[in-house]
């Protein structure tokens, strides 16, 4: 499991109001990562929440639906926890021009969320090369069939199918490993990517490769030589992927 890379550490907790179902902050000593992972309760959310955990509440998602409101609420307090872990306490994050994270300076970090589990990693800049993470719900079968084309090619769906998985398991992870790695190359390239810009070449154990396809107008240079590894981790309603580099 995805908890297991790194040793479980304390923080300091005040959740009066059982939003939080399940929460875990942990910390990778090979890689001085930070991660926070949780399970939220969208029945015991409400807006008095963000003031409860000094969440900063941007007016696009204040004008949200209560189901947005406690996803972005979820993944800003796994953000604050590991900010906090980093020595960043309070920082409000803003929003960039693609409404992406904006971290504070000399910190790479990542974040995602379900309609029930939340998770942020985070780093010092100077540690760290690519960081990216993502988790998704099993896709259904109806809606694996609708996309598979837009996500994976067959000479992927080959490569994938090397493992025990259904078609939508197998759908469901090639898309949440190529989130992962668009997050991770995402403060390079500086814009979003088709999925067809990254390609899935092997898959052992648990770890998935990729590589870089970029059109010709983005030009960053190394990053199509670079050989993306991709930790994933199956439990058994979602499926989390992460991408964790340093320099090397």
């Amino acid at each position: 499991m995805l908890n297991e890379l790194f040793a479980p550490i304390a923080f300091e907790r005040d959740d009066k109001q059982g939003f939080f179902a399940k929460v875990n902050c942990s910390y990778s000593e090979q890689t001085s990562a930070y991660l926070f992972t949780c399970q939220f309760n969208i029945e015991n959310y409400h807006i008095d929440l963000y003031r409860q955990f000094n969440i900063h509440l941007p007016e696009h998602i204040q004008r949200s639906v209560k189901k947005r409101q406690a996803e972005f609420l979820a993944g800003r307090y796994a953000a604050n926890v590991v900010l906090s872990q980093l020595g960043f306490h309070s920082y409000i994050i803003r929003s960039g021009k693609n409404r992406e994270p904006q971290w504070p300076k000399g910190i790479t970090a990542s974040i995602s969320h379900t309609d029930s589990h939340a998770m942020c990693i985070a780093a010092l800049s100077s540690n760290i090369r690519f960081l990216g993470i993502d988790i998704e719900h099993w896709l259904s079968k109806e809606t694996a069939l609708q996309i598979d084309q837009s996500i994976i090619t067959e000479a992927e769906k080959k490569t994938l199918s090397m493992q025990p998985l259904s078609h939508k398991q197998l759908v469901t992870l090639a898309f949440s490993s190529k989130e992962a790695l668009f997050k991770a190359i995402y403060p390079d390239v500086n814009t979003y990517l088709d999925f067809n810009t990254s390609v899935i070449n092997h898959i052992s154990g648990q770890c998935i490769s990729l590589n870089l396809v970029l059109p010709n107008e983005i030009k960053v240079q190394g990053l199509s030589a670079i050989n993306f590894n991709c930790s994933y981790f199956i439990y058994n309603t979602y499926v989390a992927c992460l991408i964790l580099m340093p320099f090397e």
